[in-house]
């Protein structure tokens, strides 16, 4: 599975192959929100990015390292509440990758 996702990283079109400084990826900043559905065990993740460079792709993956989802441009994912991401990736166009641990409260 890791396999397809590097293979993914390796042909986006539109990501630069420009090599780039710390400072650049440094601008970029992910932050997250969770809202439970009404009456449900479902909730809502949204990632919101700011600096870095348009367009960004999402990765959402489970407990096992797997991808929740396979539609990269969506910022949200909605789950069961027990099958909660367990961390989430965003590239931008550049080459820059963050990542959110969503068992910590540090975005990295």
């Amino acid at each position: 599975m890791h396999f397809i996702v590097l293979l993914f990283f390796a042909l986006l079109p539109g990501v630069k192959s420009d090599a780039l400084s710390p400072d650049d990826c440094g601008k970029m900043e992910v932050k997250h929100s969770v809202t439970q559905i009404t009456n449900s065990q479902t909730i809502k993740i949204e990632l919101k990015v700011t600096g870095g460079s348009e367009p960004y792709f999402y990765f959402f993956f489970d407990k096992n390292n797997n991808p929740l989802t396979w539609d990269f441009k969506q910022s949200s994912c909605i789950v069961e509440k027990e099958d909660a991401p367990k961390f989430a990736k965003v590239l931008d166009s550049s080459g820059c990758i963050k990542m959110i641990d969503f068992n910590e409260s540090d975005n990295r």
